[in-house]
């Protein structure tokens, strides 16, 4: 390519390439214009070998103009080397790149493939991808997709300190595939040299990176190269709504989806966007504070089966809901976990926990043998049940008043949106003033099918003639008092006068707090005020709240047992729910059987909801109890409430065990002996969900 075709085709300060030209193209002094466009049409295929002492393979476009541009909508392809292929676009000096196209790095036919995109650290450039980006093929090792690098090169203008770049992905970057060679050693024996894939994205010196795209590392035949490295000498966040892959290896082993680089104290941030997709491992530096956080406005999930290691924290971001999925490795290794909040769910792979207990270093699961502890901040009211992989699934839940409730005041009755910090409301104790008012919100689209978020409707004279005195909306786990008990709305669901309808609208709840918990009127039915167990943080306005000394329940709550089903039963009465008079077949099964616990399900067929009261006998020892505790689990699966669960604390029992249900003696299915060997689980029927 001639001079004078390189002058026809500037206009003004900005270069434009139209047609295909095999040489490079510097843009700065001495080269193209301050800025250089590339149409769909236009080409850059510098395949040039040179023959030099290091056989370096010339860049396709190296820009050294301080604050240039360029605008790929073509094809930039760098030249082939024997030791080091070149690179497809050099920026060397603060620029701007957006790549429409496609940008090869050369092919390192005896040698080291070369970058698709190499960003000096010396000045800050930024990238924005929508098209694609491939490291060069080596014949040692593949070269990198992107690379904001380390390399001692060239820059027009006195040398500042190290920068990071900016990057942005919505396209495809890819690292080179690395095939190695073989050598002769001594005695005859063959030596692999290289056959490293190239990383996708390698980021030396901190900066920011948003991928919507898609990132893999190459294949190599020695390692799998990274999607993404990154480096401490700088803080650095990624934040990925899209897919980052560990290149493939050997056996089809995977290099890590992300690894960040030992030592240092620099924090790297990764955050996570609904629809992010890890595939390998996700490594950061133990030794800095890096995390991990859960962001976005819609529901999203992690599966962190593959190894996701060194963080210190987890951080649920508000505004989402999240199902978090992984080993003890990546939730129970120390990692501090906060933000889980109503809605959130924790999924903890092979670990079936048959007790917990939430203390000052967080929940510790137990399975009767060993304890995994999760270090999670700011929960007090959670639930835990099995799942059908033999895992733990976590929820957590906040009790609250729905807007447009009416509480009882000196003044009437006053909807809680329009109470304020001060006013006075009737309590069991008199009248007391608010000190605190909690408020959340939710869209409708993070409540919908969400029993966890969906108001309880209690309907007007579903407890006693006026109580309530007009339909009361409340959360799921906000407790009501009867019978000189606290018991949660969706434990007194029957399906008539207390329910829990589907929704269309956004909804939004309120919670009052005073100097003491204690017993509130709303719509002329006894409910609790807040308490403050560590779910402060969950509301939206948490930061206005004063300092506080924790609080005591003012009654006991209940979740089982027959008092419960005694008051449950008197509101089925009052609703015209008739008890049955004939009893279906018995189905549930025996979870879990120790010398001490037995835990398990059970329902009849012929009226789901009416409790099974089940007789235990082991030897000498008789004992009846309803399975009428709630489980989530038993609810997803289709089996009406969920209200079918029993657990009870023995004494040191004795084979043979038996559960009969009262008064027709159907027996449990599957019900047997304690294991001798381990005095552990028998049997474990964690398959019997799936039947219905």
């Amino acid at each position: 390519m001639t001079a004078n075709t390189i002058d026809t085709m500037i206009y003004s300060s900005t270069s434009l390439i139209t047609t295909s030209i095999s040489m490079p193209v510097t843009l700065g002094a001495g080269g193209y214009g301050m800025d250089l466009t590339i149409t769909s049409t236009g080409i850059i295929n510098d395949a040039n070998l040179s023959f030099n002492d290091l056989s370096i393979g010339a860049d396709g476009v190296s820009s050294e103009y301080p604050g240039g541009f360029v605008l790929n909508d073509g094809t930039i392809a760098a030249g082939l080397g024997l030791q080091i292929a070149g690179t497809g676009i050099l920026l060397l000096g603060g620029n701007t790149l957006i790549n429409h196209g496609e940008i090869l790095g050369g092919y390192g036919t005896m040698g080291y493939g070369g970058s698709g995109v190499y960003i000096s650290p010396l000045a800050g450039s930024s990238l924005t991808n929508t098209g694609t980006i491939v490291g060069g093929n080596g014949g040692v090792d593949g070269g990198n997709g992107v690379e904001n690098g380390l390399r001692d090169l060239p820059v027009r203008g006195a040398p500042g300190a190290q920068i990071g770049a900016d990057l942005t992905n919505d396209g495809t970057i890819f690292g080179g595939d690395g095939f190695g060679f073989s050598t002769f050693g001594s005695g005859g024996n063959y030596y692999l040299h290289g056959g490293y894939g190239g990383t996708g994205v390698i980021l030396y010196n901190g900066g920011a990176f948003l991928n919507n795209g898609v990132i893999s590392g190459g294949t190599g035949i020695r390692y799998g190269g990274d999607g993404v490295f990154l480096t401490n000498r700088a803080a650095t966040t990624l934040i990925n709504a899209g897919s980052i892959t560990g290149g493939i290896g050997p056996g089809g082993t995977l290099g890590a989806a992300v690894y960040v680089q030992r030592g240092g104290t620099f924090a790297t941030t990764i955050i996570a966007e609904p629809g992010a997709v890890f595939t390998g491992g996700v490594y950061a530096n133990a030794y800095a504070p890096d995390s991990l956080i859960l962001a976005g406005t819609t529901a999203g999930s992690l599966n962190m089966s593959n190894t996701f290691s060194g963080f210190s924290t987890i951080d649920f971001g508000s505004g989402s809901s999240w199902t978090l999925e992984g080993a003890s490795i990546a939730l129970a290794a120390g990692q501090t976990i906060s933000g889980f909040a109503q809605g959130d769910t924790i999924v903890l792979d092979n670990f079936a926990a048959t007790s917990q207990t939430l203390g000052p270093d967080g929940l510790t699961l137990s399975n009767a043998t060993t304890t995994e502890t999760l270090d999670i901040t700011g929960i007090s009211q959670f639930t835990i049940t099995d799942n059908a992989d033999g895992g733990t699934d976590i929820t957590t839940y906040v009790a609250c008043f729905l807007r447009g409730t009416r509480i009882a005041t000196p003044r009437g009755q006053i909807p809680v949106e329009k109470l304020t910090i001060g006013d006075l409301v009737k309590t069991m104790h008199g009248p007391q003033p608010i000190r605190w008012i909690g408020t959340r919100a939710y869209a409708a689209r993070f409540i919908a099918n969400n029993p966890n978020a969906l108001p309880i409707r209690i309907r007007r004279h579903a407890i006693a003639p006026n109580i309530p005195s007009r339909d009361l909306y409340v959360s799921p786990d906000h407790a009501i008092a009867e019978g000189g008990v606290l018991i949660h709305a969706h434990l007194l669901q029957n399906g008539v006068s207390i329910t829990q309808p589907e929704t269309t609208a956004d909804i939004e709840y309120f919670h009052l707090e005073f100097d003491t918990h204690t017993i509130l009127f709303a719509e002329n039915l006894p409910t609790e005020s807040f308490i403050d167990e560590h779910a402060r943080h969950r509301f939206q306005n948490a930061h206005t709240a004063p300092a506080t000394a924790p609080q005591k329940p003012c009654l006991p709550r209940m979740a089982e047992g027959f008092h419960l089903q005694n008051i449950k039963s008197r509101i089925a009465a009052r609703a015209g729910i008739r008890p049955p008079t004939t009893l279906g077949a018995l189905r549930g099964a025996l979870d879990e059987c120790t010398p001490t616990l037995i835990r398990g399900w059970a329902q009849n067929t012929a009226a789901p909801e009416t409790p099974v009261t089940l007789e235990i006998t082991s030897g000498a020892y008789t004992r009846t109890i309803p399975a009428n505790t709630h489980r989530p689990d038993l609810r997803l699966a289709g089996l009406g409430s969920g209200c079918h669960g029993f657990s009870l604390t023995l004494p040191n029992l004795q084979n043979p065990i038996t559960l009969r249900r009262l008064p027709d003696g159907a027996t449990l299915p599957d019900v047997g002996r304690i294991s001798e060997a381990s005095s552990a689980i028998f049997p474990r029927q964690k398959n019997k969900r799936s039947l219905f």
